[in-house]
């Protein structure tokens, strides 16, 4: 019995470790379950063991791909914007499956992103001649996986902004 024991307290304590390098990499910022998965297997640990903690991080929400596409397009829509197409690349590197980034993605729009990021990078190109504002920009946006026309589109509407802030 005190075997037993003793045996049963040494994999408590091994799903103790999993669990408390999962929490630290989570205390940083929200994980997808690839991720996760990829981090506690560069740490050494069993697959059996990464998957229980997985398991247990899923039932207490710790872990969750929906929410974590929602949260990172949010951040990533008003601090670095970028194309759909773009989005959908950098999520699915991080191993969230096709059907939620498709789920999330829905709710933007190409031609809004793109005019938000065209305004945020023209406040840093006031100061430049017309041709030289107009190719950055063109660079920038084709640069953050947004198509010719799109690009063009927004071009015209930060143009259009820009002269009638000046009237």
């Amino acid at each position: 019995i005190k075997m037993m024991n003793e045996l049963y307290s040494e994999k408590n304590k091994i799903s103790a470790v999993v669990l408390k390098t999962a929490y630290r990499y989570l205390s940083y910022r929200s994980r997808t379950i690839h991720e996760m998965n990829l981090y506690l297997g560069t740490k050494g640990f069993t697959d059996q063991d990464i998957s229980q903690a997985i398991s247990h991080l899923k039932a207490h929400q710790y872990l969750d791909d929906r929410r974590f596409c929602q949260q990172y397009l949010e951040y990533q829509t008003l601090y670095r914007p970028k194309s759909k197409f773009a989005y959908a690349y950098d999520l699915r590197h991080k191993g969230v499956s096709s059907a939620i980034i498709d789920n999330a993605l829905s709710i933007y729009d190409n031609e809004k992103l793109a005019k938000a990021a065209a305004v945020k990078r023209f406040k840093q190109l006031r100061n430049h001649d017309e041709l030289k504002i107009k190719t950055k920009l063109l660079n920038y946006l084709k640069y953050r996986g947004f198509d010719y026309q799109t690009c063009m589109d927004a071009l015209s509407a930060v143009k259009k902004d820009k002269k009638s802030d000046e009237d």
